[in-house]
């Protein structure tokens, strides 16, 4: 997980989510990534991070990064004006630099802070590496929630999978099925084989660029993500029935069918995803924080 100086609370939700709920908290490893610059002026990290080790039974490590390692990877077109300008955040790409930090650790779950979880973490991941891992047809580079609906590409243009296409870059073979990249189980042994780390530098670099006409202008991580891995062979789906409930941070379930909808899978659901603008520790215009509150002040 990656942290902004704006997802401080949601990063200490997602921890307590992750070691109350899990049986075997010797088996849970968090990795915890802070721009350089951040890490000491972060108002209560440091505190935080000491009293989570105090408690003896939190695997629990900080990492620091430089904005310099994740240029490659940020798209500069994402503006305030777009409302979108947090997916210009640093912390936002930290997901491209995993298999370069962890070069000896073969898979890893990546996880937004605004995401709690309310089941057994170990568990599930063990479940679904061996899923992953048992295919002899695809080596899927990843498994991740797919979108329950495949319209539009989240700001990427029509022309960008062709453009690149052209020019070389191993992008995916498909632009459909897709998938949200807030919660993204990676084969990191995978991503080293297939050179993934070329091909993202390739997409950002060429989205780069693009100043006139960028490739993608209102995405973050998530367009260079689709268009090297969406389709059938690269990402495995994950079963979202269940298991993943998304839009929290949008008035998506507003109307009386996706209240009720809500209100009766909420509590049985493993990941609770707070995308969007409206994050629950927004005192102002943040949505469901009932829902979030618990693990905060655990």
């Amino acid at each position: 997980v990656a942290c902004g100086l704006k997802h401080f609370p949601g990063l200490k939700a997602l921890v307590n989510s992750l070691y109350h709920n899990t049986a075997t908290q010797h088996l849970l490893f968090v990795h915890v990534f802070v721009l350089d610059k951040e890490i000491h002026t972060m108002t209560g990290l440091q505190p935080w991070y000491e009293k989570q080790l105090a408690q003896g039974n939190r695997n629990i490590t900080l990492h620091d990064f430089t904005s310099k390692q994740v240029a490659p990877y940020v798209n500069p077109h994402v503006t305030a004006d777009l409302g979108k300008d947090r997916l210009k955040a640093d912390a936002n790409y930290v997901r491209f630099i995993l298999s370069q930090r962890f070069p000896d650790l073969p898979a890893m779950l990546w996880v937004d802070t605004d995401v709690i979880v309310q089941g057994d973490i170990v568990e599930w991941v063990q479940q679904q590496r061996q899923k992953m891992t048992t295919s002899t047809k695809n080596k899927y580079l990843l498994a991740a929630f797919p979108r329950r609906r495949n319209k539009g590409l989240l700001g990427v243009k029509k022309r960008a999978w062709e453009f690149l296409r052209r020019r070389g870059v191993n992008v995916a073979d498909a632009l459909y099925p897709n998938f949200n990249a807030g919660v993204l189980l990676l084969d990191l042994h995978q991503w080293r084989k297939q050179h993934m780390d070329k091909t993202m530098q390739q997409i950002c670099g060429h989205n780069q660029k693009q100043i006139v006409r960028p490739l993608y202008n209102e995405s973050g991580s998530q367009a260079p993500l689709l268009l090297a891995l969406s389709g059938k062979h690269r990402f495995y789906p994950l079963n979202t029935n269940r298991d993943y409930m998304d839009g929290l941070g949008y008035d998506k379930y507003k109307n009386t069918t996706s209240a009720a909808f809500l209100n009766n899978t909420v509590g049985e659901t493993l990941f609770l995803h707070w995308n969007g603008d409206s994050k629950p520790w927004n005192k102002t215009h943040g949505l469901y924080p009932h829902l979030w509150l618990p693990y905060y002040e655990d």
